[in-house]
């Protein structure tokens, strides 16, 4: 059975050009019957400060950003609010187990 698992992730980019996550809008097949959608990982920079903390990993999906929920966002918003940041991001993130 998968399972899932909910954690807080802060970045900080101080002396880095990004955060390093690149991130897609898609969904992800729970169970036969049922599809969750929101905003995933699809990659991660390597040296980044998404790399370096290793909390973070491709599949991943963030269900808020710095307080604001983003399950229901689209991708270019969620990263407008990335570019509006200054150095720390906050992430509501959802791992899946496989």
């Amino acid at each position: 059975m998968a399972g899932e698992l909910i954690h807080m992730v802060t970045l900080d980019k101080t002396g880095k050009k990004s955060f390093g996550i690149c991130i897609v809008r898609g969904e992800v097949k729970d169970s036969p019957n049922t599809k969750t959608t929101g905003i995933f990982i699809k990659g991660i920079v390597p040296d980044s400060p998404a790399h370096l903390c290793g909390r973070l990993k491709v599949g991943d999906r963030i269900l808020s950003l710095n307080g604001k929920d983003v399950r229901n966002s689209t991708e270019q918003a969620v990263i407008d609010l990335i570019k509006e940041a200054d150095f720390k991001i906050e992430l509501e993130i959802q791992t899946f187990d496989k």
